[in-house]
């Protein structure tokens, strides 16, 4: 290979590495990307029948940054909380919310929450042990974030809610688990258009009433799609959901992603899992409910339409 070859492929190679270089920064600081500006919360209640009602809401708001606080969320001497941070390694860890720690008497470990947004996708996930150690008990975890703008605002996308194991992302088990005779697991996730979302309450533990005012907005990804659809439940030792939703047709920017599950033990129990919001590029599954889809005689006077266009074009384009 003579040197000006050779020179010419050098500065391709060089010129590729530089570029893939780039493509993996983006892609690594894509995906610690806030949703938006505002607040990620997570709220965990204990709503047995005449149990306590107590509440414990955690906000991650970026503008206040990383923090964490041991053994002593809300002031009763309970629960660890991180925000941002990973409480093992110190590291920042943007995004994130983490909880260890009782609810109404009722064992939580929240090991991982988390909000991401990059090009073409946004997601919203939860990973989480509950249970209770003797007595009948009924836990709701609901968790919520808004102003996404991936994928672009008028595009064709999909929305999907799965289920798997706790942190499945990192040990690639498809499954979550239930212990306990009778516990049984609900839930629920819902993308809104109109970017609202439910009003989970001041951060900090206290009795709240035992329902959360889901908006009516929300298009649910389990049962189907349908609006209004109640939660989907999963009883059997070992459970497991890849994903259901479908298409939106023309997707609008900003909405908000936001889920609720409740686990209902009859006795000691326990359940393990991760519950998986995401909405990516392109079509996957039939159109969800409250999506326009035009009509074959609709999109027939359409293409009769450009057909009309296209045929004066053609006449006003041979007077001239």
């Amino acid at each position: 290979m003579d040197q000006t070859r050779k020179k010419g492929y050098m500065m391709k190679i060089s010129a590729t590495k530089i570029a893939l270089l780039l493509v993996v920064l983006t892609m690594f600081l894509a995906s610690t990307a806030y949703a938006d500006g505002t607040n990620f919360v997570l709220r965990i209640q204990d709503i047995t029948a005449g149990g306590t009602g107590e509440a414990v809401v955690i906000s991650d708001n970026p503008a206040s940054g990383a923090w964490s606080i041991s053994n002593g969320y809300g002031g009763d001497g309970s629960g660890t909380v991180a925000i941002d941070v990973d409480p093992t390694s110190g590291l920042a860890s943007p995004g994130t919310i983490f909880y260890a720690g009782t609810v109404g008497g009722l064992y939580t470990d929240v090991s991982l929450a988390y909000t991401q947004t990059g090009t073409g996708y946004s997601i919203l996930s939860l990973s989480a042990v509950v249970g209770s150690s003797a007595a009948p008990a009924t836990i709701q975890l609901t968790f919520e974030d808004n102003g996404y703008t991936n994928p672009l605002n008028g595009s064709v996308a999909n929305f999907t809610g799965s289920l798997s194991a706790p942190n499945s992302e990192i040990s690639g088990d498809p499954n979550a688990t239930l212990t306990g005779a009778g516990t049984s697991l609900t839930l629920q996730s819902w993308i809104d258009l109109t970017n609202s979302d439910p009003n989970l309450g001041p951060d900090g533990r206290s009795v709240m009433p035992t329902s959360v005012g889901i908006p009516g907005s929300g298009i649910s990804a389990f049962n189907g799609g349908v609006q209004t659809a109640a939660g989907e439940q999963f009883t059997g030792s070992t459970i497991t959901d890849p994903g259901e939703g479908g298409t939106i047709n023309s997707l609008v920017t900003p909405y908000a992603m936001y889920s609720q599950l409740t686990a209902n033990f009859t006795g000691a129990g326990q359940a393990s899992f991760t519950l998986t919001d995401q909405t990516g590029a392109g079509a996957n599954g039939p159109p969800l409910s409250g999506q326009s889809v035009p009509e074959p005689a609709s999109l027939m006077l359409l293409g009769s339409g450009l057909l009309g266009l296209g045929v004066l074009r053609k006449k006003f384009g041979r007077a001239a």
